[in-house]
């Protein structure tokens, strides 16, 4: 018998409860056993202070400058073929773009992808590739007259987010 959705609900609201509370919110979360009121030692630390606590699974810190949104405007592509067109999306040595968080405009309308944004095909009009996702192909014309071609007086506008590559 699979667990019901108000049960499991129910188990996450006894299991995570505040711990520490700075000027009437949570700063820091902590883990619970849900049979006993025995805590666990790990936290969530939700204080904007750059002191990390050996117990913390995640804190403020670690989201600081994780995800970046970025803009680029009147946009270019880097390589045509028959098939595709190329943009190179600007991304740091250390981060990566985020897979759904893609928009591409031409001339004003917003063109669609699969929601990764990692698959190519009819559905979709562009897709991300490359090992940190930094390019976004925009697949031309085809015999099923989906996609697009883009001329020089197209004005194109690509915003994405990167974040930070954790190892």
């Amino acid at each position: 018998m699979a667990t019901k959705p108000s049960i499991v609900r129910k188990i996450l609201n006894k299991s995570i409860k505040s711990k520490i509370d700075k000027n009437g919110a949570a700063a820091e979360l902590g883990f619970f056993n849900t049979t006993s009121s025995a805590a666990h030692p790990f936290t969530l630390n939700y204080t904007s202070s750059n002191i990390v606590k050996n117990t913390d699974v995640v804190s403020q810190r670690d989201f600081a400058g994780t995800f970046n949104n970025k803009t680029i405007r009147n946009a270019k592509p880097t390589f045509t073929n028959s098939d595709i067109q190329t943009f190179n999306l600007s991304v740091d040595s250390k981060q990566k773009v985020s897979t759904g968080s893609v928009s591409v405009r031409i001339n004003g309308l917003e063109q669609v992808s699969s929601e990764t944004q990692m698959v190519t095909g009819s559905s979709s009009d562009f897709y991300l590739s490359g090992s940190k996702n930094e390019f976004v192909n925009l697949l031309k014309n085809r015999q099923d007259h989906s996609g697009l071609t883009l001329d020089n007086l197209d004005k194109v506008i690509i915003t994405y987010r990167t974040e930070n590559v954790i190892g």
